[in-house]
């Protein structure tokens, strides 16, 4: 079945001609059309996978990125002091605080995280990470 791109919704314009998408139907009519993971995640608040890229590379990290993979080249000198924009939207707080196990990092609008986890960082702090809002 062909669908319009007023039945699949904002992610149109990801898709590619030939790509497959789980529709459900009721009476004939589109209830939802399920993309695939690599879409959904373009969709959300931010262009997740653009904006991974940005951040890894805004910090010194070389990678490839396609539709269904991030690569890791290389990690060309460390940029430590470079704030982690979030694009408010959680999940890159979430993705990147791990970070800071290795270095100190500042994240841009912490609290985006309270949308998901709103005790995310109390849990961290909880388990030694050094947390300090400023």
């Amino acid at each position: 079945t062909r669908l319009s791109s007023e039945q699949i919704g904002k992610g149109a314009k990801y898709l590619k001609e030939g790509m497959e998408v789980n529709v459900i139907f009721y009476n004939g009519k589109v209830l939802e059309v399920e993309l695939p993971i690599s879409i959904a995640l373009k969709v959300k608040e931010t262009d997740r996978i653009e904006a991974i890229r940005n951040e890894l590379t805004n910090l010194g990290a070389s990678c490839i990125i396609d539709d269904e993979s991030i690569e890791f080249i290389k990690l060309n000198k460390l940029n430590k002091n470079y704030i982690i924009n979030t694009y408010d939207d959680h999940r890159m707080a979430l993705a990147f605080a791990p970070l800071s196990v290795i270095f100190p990092i500042e994240i841009q609008d912490p609290k985006v995280v309270s949308k998901s986890f709103p005790e995310f960082w109390n849990i961290l702090e909880k388990i030694n990470f050094s947390i300090d809002f400023v």
